[in-house]
């Protein structure tokens, strides 16, 4: 059996948090105390002991045990404890009450998709803006929150989830801020109990409802899923929505919850900025070798192959184009999602008829940067989509596109140098991507339109999301 320094150094850590001297460990003192802190005296002497964020209800029920008796609620914690870590030296906890960014995703993968985008931006502009994140990770199985390393949110790998010394973190009156989907039910319930008991302040950036508003879209159980997330984050001061499309989707929600007797979060709206990639393109050359892409002129598609993508409908639409003669190189940048089997089939026949499609997956900013340089024309088509951040990034890069005709991508893409269409008829995409490709004046007039938008950065976005942790 191991030394228990570490359970002396939790109870010190718990005395401190709730106002009592360094060093003292006075059993009754610090029992009254936690009493008297009421329900965040409960959260803390478990969070803090166990190393575990407490669910909601633990907390609830620990509140009336030390009601009823706080010395032996105290000893019944210290000797559960002690149990629970019979064969091994816990973690160092520390308690927060600063800025937490919740990246279990982001730290975990190496991908970048839409989400991760904006979860990496925000940890970034908010060390520039001298926020001093702490960034943490759900260990799901336990309930540990690990604090983890920038470069790990940045970059992905989380390397500091495997280091030595990791330690846990409590989060105390922080501000607790959520760029991703947490759909994980005992991250998503313990997210909740955050809210209510660890933080002053909690947004969640709420990126779209489309697993509840277009269910047939999703994955299998995303649905049920989701709503676990909703569930989470119905529990925070406000959701962030990145447009106003998202931003209806998620008032819809929250004027449900009333009738549950549930105070729903405030609904704001920060709309993702239209911005280049910034990084440095990827060489016209270097494109052209790397990917095979010759000399005719390139459509570009940036999106998974999900069904809500529509890449399907993409392809017949330059089946079409293709059966007419106009030459062009179709490039689909993005990787293989559930239900993609299709969409890979369809290339394999077209590419066998010489039709000319590559597919570009594990693609580097810069790669996908110059991409949006040297293509004629980018498609954006889906069916449903929170932002559309492609159509963003293909128009403040000048480059026109076709995208759908309603929702978010209307709202970024109308007037600026985008022809809308609807989604769901390749006839109407094809004629667009025909008219971008043919007619030279059409072209320079969508791309004048997109030179005059007006452009928005990533730390602009930043900045008006973390002052939602300053509001009230």
């Amino acid at each position: 059996m191991i030394r228990l320094e570490w359970l002396a150094a939790r109870l010190e850590t718990l005395s401190v948090s709730l106002g009592g001297a360094a060093g003292a460990q006075n059993k009754k003192t610090l029992a009254a105390a936690i009493d008297s802190a009421g329900e965040r005296g409960a959260y803390l002497a478990r969070a803090v002991l166990s190393g575990r964020i407490p669910l909601e209800g633990e907390v609830r029920e620990t509140r009336s045990e030390f009601a009823a008796d706080s010395v032996s609620a105290l000893d019944a914690l210290v000797a559960a404890t002690r149990a629970a870590h019979r064969f091994q030296r816990p973690a160092r906890v520390v308690l927060e009450s600063g800025l937490v960014v919740d990246v279990t995703d982001t730290s975990q993968s190496e991908f970048t998709t839409g989400i991760q985008r904006v979860a990496r931006e925000l940890v970034g502009a908010s060390v520039r803006l001298g926020r001093n994140p702490r960034l943490v990770s759900w260990n799901t199985h336990t309930g540990e929150l690990f604090s983890v390393t920038g470069d790990a949110a940045v970059r992905g790998g989380a390397p500091g989830l495997r280091d030595a010394e990791r330690h846990l973190v409590v989060p105390d009156g922080a501000q607790l801020l959520l760029p991703e989907i947490a759909v994980d039910r005992d991250r998503a319930q313990r997210l909740a109990s955050l809210a209510l008991f660890g933080a002053e302040r909690s947004v969640a950036v709420g990126f779209d409802c489309i697993p509840i508003t277009t269910a047939e879209t999703a994955g299998p159980g995303m649905p049920g899923a989701f709503s676990r997330y909703l569930a989470g984050i119905s529990r925070f001061s406000a959701v962030v929505a990145i447009s106003g499309a998202a931003q209806t989707e998620f008032t819809g929600w929250s004027q449900m919850l009333p009738s549950a007797g549930v105070s729903a979060p405030a609904i704001d709206r920060v709309d993702l900025p239209i911005t280049p990639i910034d990084v440095e393109p990827a060489t016209p050359g270097a494109l052209v070798q790397a990917h095979s892409l010759g000399e005719c002129p390139v459509v570009l598609s940036v999106g998974s192959h999900e069904p809500r993508k529509n890449h399907l409908i993409v392809l017949w639409a330059a089946e079409i184009l293709w059966r007419e003669g106009v030459d062009f190189t179709l490039v689909f940048v993005g990787g293989n999602s559930w239900r993609s089997e299709e969409f890979t089939e369809l290339v394999a026949r077209l590419q066998q008829q010489g039709r000319h499609i590559r597919l570009v997956s594990n693609a580097p900013d810069a790669t996908v940067a110059g991409l949006y340089a040297i293509a004629t024309v980018s498609v954006f088509c889906s069916v449903n989509e929170g932002y559309g951040l492609p159509v963003a990034e293909s128009l403040a890069m000048g480059t026109p596109v076709v995208t759908a005709n309603f929702g978010s991508q209307r709202d970024i893409g109308e007037d600026r140098g985008a022809i809308l269409v609807d989604p769901r008829d390749p006839h109407a995409i094809a004629a667009s991507i025909r008219t971008v490709l043919l007619d030279g004046d059409r072209r320079d007039e969508l791309i004048q339109q997109s030179r005059n938008i007006e452009k928005t950065s990533w730390t602009s976005y930043s900045e008006q999301v973390l002052d939602r942790l300053n509001s009230r």
